[in-house]
């Protein structure tokens, strides 16, 4: 392994250790959401997240519950992109390594396999380095990097000989993510990583035939230029003005655990596979809708574990009853079935004149537990900013106006992580009409032995 490569794998796992204490967060909100953390019987964040994102499919179908139209917008994806983006406040969508029919189609990433250098930007588009964690299959392997040649696929094969992620115990059983093992039975590890770099482009401007086009800037470029116009000069024709410029671009990299260069290549900008956000960038802070609202689920589940502990080691239907007060011709079994009666009446010999018949009513012991569940019920909504009419449920107050208006504020008090989500989305679509881009592995490499050309000169 060169330098390079070394300090490229360096970089790429540094970048996915600094991600570590986001990770932790996330599996903690996730947990959280789908009740495996705590008490899971009155999992109120689960319902926030699901009342959001129906909401969400709601608003993008229309006014009417349409489920074809929810299949055929496809927005299977962005509902599940959504739901992972208020769990964990980070959203990424990649461009599927083999789309088919040339069509632009995007795979939702779990957060826990990307890493990326310090950015400022909460779309990411300032770090310098973006990578992903991929389980290949050996028909996967082979495919992507063999080349179709024997000596290379036995090649590859023993490199990642041992590396093979043993099979677990049960299946689809969560698991931590590591950098060098993969999650998935039977595969392996592979690293992709995009450097940001400088490349120098040579814009060329054909007089002749009126024709603008760029080629990556090279020696046997610029000297097939320069014979072109030579040419022309003789001919006391249009000569090809050139500028030499400094252009943005993508060194696409394919990495083994082990730190072998897998595949390598320079594309353009436009090439970029990620459309990623982050909710809120705050100082590369990210505090997601989930991990406000956790504290008051947390609380409740400590109530409702109180109060159920309560009840459970209270005396429920014990009645204190001295032996000799037991009236003539009584037995403790009569006095039971009296008892567990609610219209019973129990004789008694009364040992003074001011003693009359009289009702006994007991009510239930919670010291004001209940009051306190109510009030962590109630923090819940305000925290979240969702009413009981934008849940489904009937508004807290009479009317349809009030209750539209209730739904209203819960739609403003959202308005934000939703426009974010939006962006996202926009700036994935985006990507769907970049030339160059239409299917995997054709996007215009700028190779360093690139010649000159043009389809409409035989003289490049």
């Amino acid at each position: 392994m060169t330098t390079m490569e070394n300090d490229l794998l360096t970089r790429c796992h540094d970048a996915w250790l600094a991600l570590e204490p986001f990770r932790r967060e996330r599996l903690r909100c996730k947990r959280l959401s789908y009740g495996t953390d705590g008490a899971s019987a009155n999992n109120l964040v689960r319902q926030l997240l699901k009342s959001v994102v129906g909401r969400y499919r709601y608003l993008r179908v229309g006014s009417t519950v349409d489920l074809d139209a929810d299949v055929r917008a496809e927005l299977d994806l962005d509902a599940r992109t959504l739901e992972e983006f208020l769990i964990s406040g980070m959203a990424v969508n990649r461009r599927r390594l083999d789309p088919h029919h040339g069509r632009h189609e995007f795979a939702n990433v779990s957060p826990e396999r990307i890493f990326f250098t310090r950015c400022s930007e909460p779309d990411a588009s300032d770090a310098t380095l973006v990578g992903m964690l991929h389980d290949f299959s050996a028909t996967q392997l082979l495919r992507q990097f063999g080349d179709d040649d024997p000596a290379l696929c036995r090649d590859l094969m023993e490199h990642y000989r041992g590396r093979q992620a043993a099979y677990p115990a049960a299946p689809c059983v969560e698991a931590p993510m590591s950098w060098d093992t993969s999650t998935l039975p039977g595969h392996v590890r592979v690293i992709e990583a995009w450097e940001a770099v400088c490349v120098h482009t040579l814009y060329c401007h054909d007089l002749l035939q009126a024709e603008l086009f760029t080629v990556p800037y090279t020696a046997e470029a610029q000297a097939a230029v320069d014979a072109v116009n030579a040419r022309r000069r003789a001919d006391r024709s249009p000569e090809v003005l050139t500028l030499l410029d400094n252009d943005d671009a993508w060194l696409h990299t394919w990495l083994s655990p082990a730190g072998r260069v897998l595949r390598r290549e320079t594309v353009s900008r436009d090439a970029f596979p990620f459309a990623l956000r982050l909710y809120p960038m705050t100082d590369g802070e990210t505090h997601s809708l989930v991990a406000d609202v956790a504290p008051q689920q947390l609380h409740i589940n400590r109530l409702v574990a109180l109060l159920d502990r309560v009840i459970d080691q209270s005396a429920k239907g014990v009645l204190l009853f001295p032996t000799e007060q037991l009236p003539d011709g009584f037995t403790w079994q009569d006095m039971r079935r009296i008892w567990a009666n609610p219209g019973g009446i129990i004789p008694y010999k009364r040992t003074s004149r001011s003693l009359s018949p009289q009702q006994v009513n007991s009510t239930g012991w919670n010291q004001g537990a209940g009051e306190m569940l109510k009030l962590q019920l109630d923090l819940f909504a305000e925290v979240s900013g969702l009413a009981p009419s934008f849940r489904g449920r009937e508004a807290a107050f009479a009317g349809s106006e009030a209750a539209k208006v209730d739904s209203q504020n819960a739609s403003i008090a959202l308005m934000d992580i939703m426009g974010a989500f939006h962006a996202f989305v926009a700036q994935r679509n985006q990507m769907t009409g970049k030339e160059g881009v239409a299917k995997s592995g054709e996007s215009w490499r700028m190779h360093r032995g690139a010649s000159l050309r043009s389809d409409r000169n035989s003289e490049f």
